[in-house]
């Protein structure tokens, strides 16, 4: 499992303003759905894969889904955020 601070991350080469750091979460959020995909989820281990807080974690989740990118109330990507995760096959 890679967390958002692995070295390995692509996450973690980015700059850290304020506006860097969301777009970061919103990224690692994305990615973190796409790999739990297969199995079930809680807030709280979404937290903790992003190093964040939970309630950081929710609100990234109410921005992915504004977006259309998420289903925040079942913790799952939808077919747009499947396909921004790079998951749509390509």
């Amino acid at each position: 499992m890679i967390r958002s601070n692995d070295a390995r991350s692509p996450l973690s080469s980015l700059p850290t303003a304020p506006a860097a750091r969301r777009g970061r979460l919103m990224l690692g959020l994305l990615d973190a759905l796409l790999r739990l995909a297969e199995k079930p989820t809680t807030l709280g281990e979404l937290a903790l894969v992003l190093g964040v807080s939970a309630t950081d974690t929710a609100e990234a989740l109410l921005v992915l889904e504004r977006r259309g990118l998420v289903r925040a109330e079942r913790l799952r990507l939808t077919l747009t955020g499947l396909a921004a995760g790079g998951g749509g096959g390509g």
